[in-house]
């Protein structure tokens, strides 16, 4: 007689392909979600930079006599920027916070800022 060994069944050799397969799916969902975030964080950046509320503001904080005794001069903004820019109806309001530096110190101006809509001409 032949001796019987009790040895469990081999598991599938492509049982470990299908594991490395899902975790790369996980890993490629995560970076595609980490680009679309980080696409949207600079887009909305971009929007915030371009706004007229924005460059008006730095512009008269540049200028301060004030800002620059207490920060020097030159004086930038730094890279972030938050708040927000609403346009409804045509009348656009900006609530921003900008934090700018000089060489002698930070700071962070509160921009506040409503614009109405031009009056237009009625037609009778």
């Amino acid at each position: 007689m032949s001796p019987q060994t009790n040895l469990p069944p081999a598991a599938p050799k492509s049982s470990k392909k299908w594991i490395f397969l899902g975790c790369g799916g996980c890993l490629v969902l995560v970076i595609i979600a980490a680009i679309v975030a980080g696409v949207m964080g600079v887009g909305i950046m971009g929007m915030i930079k371009g706004s007229d509320a924005y460059k008006a503001a730095l512009t008269e904080v540049q200028n301060s006599a004030e800002v620059q005794a207490a920060i020097g001069s030159p004086i930038t903004a730094t890279w972030v920027p938050t708040g927000s820019v609403d346009n409804v109806n045509g009348e656009t309001s900006a609530n921003l916070m900008i934090p700018i530096k000089g060489p002698n110190g930070d700071a962070v101006v509160r921009a506040v800022r409503s614009v109405e809509p031009p009056l237009l001409p009625r037609l009778t």
